[in-house]
């Protein structure tokens, strides 16, 4: 086999043995034989792993390790993956080599599960704990009710402007912007992730009842494999009928004028759609999320990023009911919302020792150069 310098091995061109391994993995079961250990990944997980593995393969390639030589599971020693952490270590932050380095355990655990892969588990363990992400994500929260008044501006922008003549669809058509500010103020409000919000569809994921507008995603299609059903907030059930009725159809009435490379994609029943009538895409969903934010925020708050943005925020105003946002968020457990309490108690609790400082200092009439010098408190 070639030795290439890529950072990954694609699938096709990993050996026999390996590809069949993971086929096997991938194998569904039936009622009466268990399935593979990749059956039930999402799609997303196959992606991430598959990378992980080539990646890990391609190190190798570059270390002179012959392929097809040696039986896949025997090639995983910790000294060669303990070369290949460092090797990784050069080039992505230790954030992403924590992350490649759980998804190569996520494999092999699956592939082969027979095998005693605690070693790599521990390794990872300690990668993870020692990990720190690029960005400050604490610097870059925005209080909940800032991105839902965001949303409710746009649409209220575009409200204001009067609709061009059928058929014509420009960048700045008003029903481009009410879409966006719906979309901000919807992820607001309920901060799905990015895949669940822009998969929307009228009648199946969104649909009417009795009591009103709801979200029904089912297992299938969520992370953690549990049906989710939240309501539409009554404030935004105006505004969403608004965009069915008036500007929904304006947007879909203009397929098949564009780029024809949006032909194939007919509106159907995705709710929401781009300026040319097709299904908005993931990338064209963030770029819009991303783009207003910055222009509001001197920052772009991602799409993912509003799910921390609604669990801090909930957790700093109302912190008796923070067990909440793991609904709100569809999170299996509380316990992968907790670490939003856990702050939001710090920035408290170091409020509060400033406010005591400060009165503290007020009351002695401190004096000198710093005196007057206002605390966190004082400027928060």
């Amino acid at each position: 086999m070639e030795t290439t310098g890529r950072l990954s091995l694609p699938l096709a061109d990993w050996p026999t043995t390996d590809r069949e391994a993971y086929a096997v993995a991938c194998r569904r079961g039936d009622p009466f034989e268990e399935g593979g250990g990749a059956a039930g990944w999402r799609p997303a997980t196959h992606t991430a792993r598959i990378w992980a593995y080539g990646a890990w393969l391609s190190h190798l390639q570059r270390f002179g390790v012959d392929l097809d030589m040696e039986a896949a599971a025997e090639r995983l020693t910790p000294e060669r993956v303990r070369e290949h952490v460092r090797t990784l270590r050069e080039r992505c932050a230790t954030y992403t080599v924590a992350g490649l380095l759980g998804h190569l355990l996520g494999f092999v655990l699956a592939v082969w599960p027979g095998r005693d892969w605690q070693w790599l588990s521990e390794a990872h363990r300690r990668e993870q704990r020692f990990a720190e992400p690029v960005r400050n994500k604490a610097a870059r929260i925005v209080p909940q009710e800032d991105l839902l008044r965001l949303g409710c501006d746009l649409m209220v922008q575009a409200e204001a402007r009067s609709m061009p003549p059928p058929g014509s669809v420009g960048p700045t058509h008003p029903a481009l912007e009410f879409r966006s500010g719906l979309l901000i103020a919807l992820l607001a409000m309920r901060p799905l992730r990015r895949r669940n919000i822009v998969e929307l569809a009228i009648g199946t994921t969104l649909r009417q009842t009795d009591e009103g507008w709801e979200i029904a995603l089912p297992g299938a299609i969520t992370k953690n494999h549990t049906p989710l059903v939240q309501s539409v907030p009554t404030v935004l059930v105006p505004p969403l009928e608004a965009y069915l009725t008036r500007y929904r159809p304006r947007l879909a009435e203009v397929h098949g004028r564009g780029p024809a490379s949006t032909f194939p994609h007919p509106p159907g029943n995705a709710l929401w759609l781009s300026r040319w009538g097709a299904p908005l895409t993931y990338g064209g969903a963030r770029s819009l999320v991303e783009q207003h934010t910055r222009e509001r925020f001197g920052h772009h708050v991602n799409c993912h990023l509003f799910r921390d943005c609604a669990a801090t925020s909930l957790a700093e105003d109302n912190p008796e009911h923070v067990r909440i946002a793991a609904d709100l968020l569809g999170h299996r457990s509380f316990a992968t919302t907790a670490r939003y309490y856990i702050a939001a108690g710090q920035r408290r609790a170091l409020r509060r020792v400033q406010g005591t400082i400060l009165a503290h200092r007020r009351g002695a009439g401190g004096t000198g150069r710093y005196a007057e010098l206002p605390l966190e408190s004082e400027r928060s």
